[in-house]
């Protein structure tokens, strides 16, 4: 599940939650931000149970992406 929650038109924060793979359930966070010009970059993580809880939970993840739209 995912919701999304708009800042300012250009930048976006998003939460997730769901259950199942290597622990019950996971949790995350995600940034999004349009840089302009076609550029926007993405970063966050889907498992932050692990880094919150490291000796409970068995997953830990982050990524950041950079992205150029041509058009």
């Amino acid at each position: 599940m995912k919701a999304n929650y708009s800042i300012k038109p250009n930048f976006i924060v998003s939460g997730t939650f769901g259950y199942g793979g290597y622990g019950k359930f996971n949790y995350g966070v995600g940034l999004f931000a349009n840089l302009g010009k076609g550029f926007v970059v993405y970063a966050g993580s889907n498992n932050l149970e692990g880094f919150i809880a490291p000796k409970k939970a068995c997953g830990q993840s982050a990524y950041i992406s950079l992205v150029k739209n041509f058009k």
